[in-house]
């Protein structure tokens, strides 16, 4: 089977989108995870080091949602808005987590 039928359902129909809409939801999950890493038990004993992985994990998430975004151009999915989205809010949780890393 050629690399362009394997995208392509076999009624000729495209497969519906995923790894876009993945990559526009990374960046709200790693930002709720790592503000509830913060929020919890919150004492000026522990900040530091849950600072540090809230951080960690907002940089994680941010790399996957690129990933997912490239995987999506790389399947051709359809919604290029979803997937244009999906990167900007990835390099605004990038730039969030450089930010918060200072």
């Amino acid at each position: 089977m050629s690399e362009s039928m394997r995208d392509v359902a076999p009624h000729g129909a495209r497969r519906p989108p995923r790894w876009n809409v993945v990559s526009l939801l990374a960046p709200v999950a790693g930002f709720l995870g790592a503000f509830l890493l913060v929020s919890v038990e919150v004492n000026r004993q522990n900040f530091d080091a849950r600072r540090g992985w809230a951080v960690g994990t907002l940089y994680g998430v941010a790399v996957l949602g690129w990933a997912c975004g490239f995987i999506a151009i790389r399947r051709a999915e359809r919604p290029w808005g979803v997937t244009v989205s999906g990167f900007v809010l990835n390099a605004v949780l990038f730039l969030l987590a450089m930010l918060f890393s200072i």
